[in-house]
Formats: C-alpha cells, sequence, structure tokens
C-alpha cells in the first residue's frame, strides 16, 4: 500500500505544506523519492521558479530519510475559473468552467460540464484564436452541448436521393448493413462518410466521427 505524505517536519514538527511559490531554500516540501519508493519530506536546496508565478514549484531537493538529491517539479494545484460561452441548439449563455492552472485544453476535445457532454468549438487567448493552450492561458472558451447531434444520412433510389437524418447520442454507432427506422420508412446503410474515409465494411463507426451516411431503402412486402 502507497504510504499517505507525510505532513510534518520531524525535527521542528511543523507544518509543511504540500507546494508553493513561496518555497525557499531550507524549507521543507513533501514529494515522491525514487530511491526510498514513497513520498517523503525534502529539504529544498535550490528553488528555480519560472516566470508564470502560478506554474508551481521547481527545483533541486533533498531526501530527510536516505539523502538522495534530486530534481523535482510539482505544478500548481491553483484552479482557474474560465468564461465559457456555451451553445445549446440555437440558445447560448455565459457560463464559468473551472480547471487545474496546468491542464491543457485541445479544439474539438468532450468535456463533462454540470452533467451534460460539451463539445469545444473555439479557444481564445488574448482574443486570438487557438488549436491548444493551458487553461491558465485561455480568455474565452467557445463550447456547445454535446449530448446529441444529428446524423445527416442520403437515401437513393435508382436516379434519385432524398435527405433525412437522426439525432443520435455521439457514441452511438453505425455499420454497413445497418436497418434504419427513418420517419419515411426503412432504409440499409449502404457506405458510410466518416472523417477518415467512406467505410463500405468494416468496424462500426461512432456517431461522433459520421459526415454523412449512405442508404438504399427497404421494400417490404405485404402478404
Amino acid at each position: 500500500m502507497r504510504e499517505a505524505p507525510f505532513p510534518w517536519d520531524v525535527e521542528h514538527l511543523i507544518y509543511i505544506p504540500p507546494c508553493g511559490r513561496n518555497m525557499a531554500e531550507g524549507e521543507v516540501i513533501v514529494v515522491f523519492c525514487e530511491v526510498c519508493g514513497t513520498e517523503t519530506p525534502h529539504k529544498v536546496i535550490h528553488a528555480g521558479f519560472g516566470p508564470d508565478p502560478n506554474a508551481g514549484f521547481s527545483g533541486k531537493v533533498q531526501c530527510r530519510k536516505c539523502t538522495t538529491i534530486h530534481h523535482t517539479e510539482v505544478p500548481s494545484e491553483k484552479n482557474v475559473s474560465i468564461p465559457l460561452v456555451l451553445s445549446d441548439g440555437d440558445t447560448s449563455s455565459s457560463q464559468r468552467l473551472v480547471l487545474g492552472y496546468l491542464e491543457e485544453i485541445s479544439l474539438g476535445e468532450e468535456l463533462i460540464f454540470e452533467g451534460h457532454n460539451i463539445l469545444i468549438t473555439a479557444i481564445l487567448k488574448d482574443d486570438r484564436k487557438i488549436n491548444r493552450a493551458k487553461a491558465g492561458d485561455i480568455s474565452i472558451l467557445h463550447a456547445k452541448v454535446f449530448d446529441t447531434l444529428v446524423v445527416k444520412i442520403s437515401i437513393s433510389s435508382g436516379s434519385r436521393t432524398r435527405a433525412d437524418s437522426l439525432r443520435v447520442p455521439p457514441d452511438e454507432e453505425f455499420e454497413v448493413g445497418d436497418l434504419l427506422d427513418l420517419n419515411r420508412g426503412k432504409v440499409v446503410v449502404s457506405s458510410i462518410l466518416s472523417d477518415i474515409k467512406v467505410r463500405r465494411e468494416g468496424l462500426p463507426v461512432p456517431a461522433r466521427y459520421i459526415k454523412r451516411i449512405y442508404a438504399k431503402p427497404v421494400r417490404e412486402r405485404s402478404y
């Protein structure tokens, strides 16, 4: 069983904070020691902080148990509250999304927010759109509720093609040969255009990756 971090300087019986920018040489910090195989009190030998005051602790430390000297980095535990413009259908609302300061967010990433699955659609840093950033650098996030999505369907019958659609959860899977029950009757999936390629056979494709489903009508005989 992994031992819990020891929160006191044994010699002076003083409480030791887990990390922080205010750590200085001679102070004690609790970090993982590879020699001891657990988290132990370490004496700070050299505290080397970067230009970002919220980036956490980085420096050279010495284990109080085995005296091993090594470099360690402890990310900041600080959270940030990011402005979030959340779209749900035709409506949008202003929200706040709380993330770890160093947590990275990418365009197209999915997150859980207040019980909903949301999809990141834009990341702004100083009014400039970017594809990826740490939470502490983000000015505004744009996202949409992604509990369900619309899958477009093209149905071919001879020389005629008509359009239809299905609203489904992002994880619902489709594959060639599936029978779909639409408003105007049943159809059979003939191919699937995904983000990768047109799939005529093979593994099922989750709805989140589908650009369009191609299908043919099913003629049901009556007896």
